[in-house]
């Protein structure tokens, strides 16, 4: 009965004694695991998380660029910005290290270096961590207020000399060609259409033999003129695309200095070989005229001369005859 007792207080201890080891065993597996990190970030309920990161909420994150260090409290030294500050800068002349960007234009900044955020000055807006004058026809905080009526352009400094409901806040006074301009009242610039070309503030046809967006294409083969709409009648090796095939007289071409020398020439030279050629043929005609009355005069005589010889021999016979 004893031995029965003490093998059932030994059983149980040995089961005790197990049952501690397994829940020790399992409570150091699940601080084992949830100190385990994955792609850098660990779960704690530390407030220190190591070197270039930062406790948020109970996870270890990745420090906001521009800051490194242990929770995050140090900014990029000189010259370095970005992501646990391994960025350098190499900036130009006109140019300045932001921590957090890198190199930016310092035109247009209102903020310092040392500023978390870059804030821009009146009639600027950041765009993709830069300062940007406001687009034509804007102006003030953040470009959020557009020009007064008659004023136009860059800062809304330029002033319209046209009538208020015709001056466009951002170009200004229409011109007189809007021929070919496909932008509206409200872009801020000029578009010309297909076809044509910005000139001076104008839009302008493509010169002949080219087209399509700011003309530059050259036309197709076979085809030449004013938007290459000019199909040519000559092999497609002689069409020009600016004039189209070779032509000796062209009545497309206006009358120069030279072509109007040469016709005049033309017609002299002509008038004279006609006018010699005619007198020619007067001559020629009165010549035979003499030749032919001469003639005739000479049989004329002949005929005569007969006559009088037959008159003479018919008179000798009737002399001789007996009565």
């Amino acid at each position: 009965m004893c031995v029965a007792t003490s093998c059932g207080r030994l059983l149980f201890f040995v089961i005790s004694i197990l049952l501690d080891f397994i829940l020790i065993y399992a409570t150091g597996l699940h601080a084992k695991i949830s100190n385990t990190t994955r792609d850098g970030i660990s779960s704690v309920t530390k407030k220190e998380c190591g070197t270039d990161l930062h406790n948020v909420n109970g996870t270890c994150t990745k420090c906001p660029k521009g800051t490194r260090g242990n929770n995050c409290s140090e900014k990029c030294q000189t010259n370095m910005y970005g992501e646990s500050c391994l960025e350098k800068c190499d900036c130009q002349s006109h140019q300045e290290c932001n921590y957090i960007h890198g190199c930016i234009d310092s035109f247009g900044i209102c903020s310092n270096k040392e500023s978390d955020d870059i804030i821009c000055c009146d009639n600027f807006l950041l765009t993709n961590g830069h300062c940007k004058a406001c687009p034509l026809g804007t102006f003030r905080t953040n470009c959020s207020l557009e020009c007064p009526d008659g004023y136009y352009g860059m800062f809304c400094k330029e002033k319209c000399d046209c009538k208020t409901s015709e001056c466009n806040k951002a170009v200004g006074c229409p011109k007189k060609d809007t021929w070919g301009i496909c932008s509206n009242k409200e872009s801020p610039g000029v578009v010309c259409c297909d076809n044509f070309i910005l000139s001076n503030g104008n839009c302008k046809a493509c010169p002949s033999g080219t087209f399509w967006t700011n003309c530059s294409l050259e036309c197709p083969d076979g085809y030449y003129g004013i938007f290459c709409k000019e199909k040519c009648d000559c092999k497609t090796s002689e069409c020009d695309k600016a004039v189209g095939c070779p032509k000796k007289d062209s009545p497309d071409l206006p009358p120069t200095t030279s072509n109007i020398t040469i016709v005049a020439v033309s017609l002299a030279i002509t008038s004279v070989v006609i006018g010699v050629t005619i007198c020619v043929i007067i001559k020629y005609k009165s010549r035979q005229q003499s030749v032919y009355i001469a003639a005739l005069s000479s049989l004329n005589e002949e005929s005569i001369g007969l006559s009088r010889l037959r008159e003479n021999y018919y008179s000798s016979l009737i002399k001789k005859s007996p009565n």
